[in-house]
């Protein structure tokens, strides 16, 4: 086994017996997460990246040289409470990006990927896309839709909310009550 993608091991949380099926399946789901991540910055340290980093070079390199506000950025980010300002002054210092005022509207700052920035990016992306290759290949096409399927359900919806849960645990109840 490749120890740059490390065997999810449930037993590694050390939490014994669990007390339902749903708690060792969001157990899981957090495990999994920070695990990837971890995963991900491992691969990214060489380059002296993080995943947030590499998250935010992802994103301008997409707009084609365009530019890009933090605001657009911070609505783009896979995990929503990163500090754009700090990562992109990171990245500026670096001389993966620049940062300039807006002609136009003087309060607004543009972003763009350098020269420099674009390199590392492609050398960047190679690394992930090796790392999602190599843990989708351990599921067939089928199991990696039926994942990416039940985590959209998870995530449609309101934490706490518990109409989802049973409207889907009851199919065709609420057609019932309203005919």
């Amino acid at each position: 086994m490749d120890p740059s993608v490390p065997k999810i091991v449930l037993d590694d949380l050390n939490v014994g017996k669990f007390r339902s099926t749903h708690q060792k399946a969001i157990l899981n789901i957090m495990y999994t997460g920070h695990w990837l991540t971890a995963g991900i910055d491992r691969v990214l340290r060489p380059l002296g990246l993080s995943e947030p980093q590499f998250n935010v070079l992802t994103l301008v390199y997409a707009a084609h040289g365009e530019a890009v506000s933090a605001s657009d950025i911070r609505a783009g980010m896979v995990q929503a409470e990163s500090n754009v300002t700090r990562i992109v002054d990171r990245l500026v210092d670096r001389g993966l990006m620049t940062r300039e005022t807006c002609p136009e509207n003087r309060r607004k700052v543009d972003i763009r990927i350098t020269d420099e920035g674009k390199k590392v990016f492609r050398e960047a992306k190679s690394m992930v896309f090796d790392i999602h290759r190599r843990i989708g290949d351990r599921l067939t096409d089928g199991e990696l839709e039926m994942v990416s399927d039940a985590l959209d359900i998870l995530r449609n919806g309101e934490i706490g909310s518990a109409a989802s849960h049973e409207q889907r645990k009851q199919p065709g109840k609420e057609e019932a009550s309203t005919g």
